[in-house]
Formats: structure tokens, C-alpha cells, sequence
């Protein structure tokens, strides 16, 4: 009973009643999901508002991957076997663009160009009490 009355003192409550929050984090954004497992040189380009973010990878990776603008990909496997390597999605910071244009080339070859809607929920992954509060979106890529 102690630790929930210090818990009420440290975290404010006005009735002196404990609000417990975890510390699960959340990220602004859109997250464009996908797979890219053949090996190439790769070319991910995300036009999102009046952001664009260019990223270069290769498969297998060779150390050399990277992104300008306001993002990053989600690299799988670095450490693993050539084989078991991947580029599974990229991860815009924006929440207000109402669509995104995706183009991925690999080696010179046009594997998508187009362009989705976005469609954002809020979360409070610790509870309305609790920070922090996020507006996400998630977009499946079909290849």
C-alpha cells in the first residue's frame, strides 16, 4: 500500500490514489511493410506530403545502406547468411500526409510505383493516464 501512495505522490494524482503507467514507447509515422529478399541494388524513394525520403540498400548488404529525408528501413538478417537476409519495410516521420507515393527499383528494374492513402489511429500503448500518445499508420505493400 505504501508503494501506491508514493506512486500517487510522485505521478500527481489529486486523490491520492496510484496511476501505474508502463514505459511501452510509440513512434509517430507510417510504416510501409514489405519484402524484398533477391539479391540487387535497391532503390526505395517514399514521397509523403512535402517530404521525401531515398534510401539505398543492397542485398547482400554490404554496410553501405542508407536513407535521406525524414526516415529509415528496416533492414532483417545483417549479421546472418546472404540467404537470410531481407529489407522488410521503410518508416516515414510524418503524420499529417494524406497519401504516399512508394517507388522501389531493384537493379535498374521498376518493382512498384504507387501511390496508397493514409489512414491514421492514435494509440496510448500505457493507457490514457499514462504518455506517451502517438499517431501512427500502416500500410501493407503487395509486390
Amino acid at each position: 500500500m505504501l508503494l501506491f501512495w508514493l506512486l500517487g505522490c510522485v505521478l500527481g494524482t489529486k486523490d491520492d490514489t496510484a496511476v501505474e503507467c508502463t514505459e511501452i514507447g510509440c513512434e509517430d509515422g507510417i510504416f510501409l511493410t514489405f519484402s524484398l529478399t533477391e539479391a540487387g541494388d535497391y532503390t526505395i524513394t517514399a514521397v509523403a506530403g512535402g517530404d521525401t525520403v531515398t534510401c539505398t540498400a543492397s542485398l547482400p548488404f554490404d554496410g553501405t545502406e542508407a536513407c535521406d529525408g525524414p526516415g529509415y528501413t528496416t533492414l532483417s538478417g545483417t549479421a546472418l547468411p546472404a540467404d537470410q537476409q531481407s529489407i522488410e519495410g521503410l518508416t516515414l516521420e510524418s503524420t499529417t500526409a494524406a497519401d504516399v507515393h512508394l517507388t522501389i527499383v531493384r537493379s535498374g528494374t521498376t518493382l512498384y510505383d504507387d501511390t496508397m492513402t493514409v489512414s491514421y489511429e492514435t494509440s496510448q500503448p500505457n493507457g490514457p493516464a499514462c504518455g506517451p500518445t502517438c499517431t501512427e499508420a500502416a500500410l501493407d505493400v503487395a509486390l
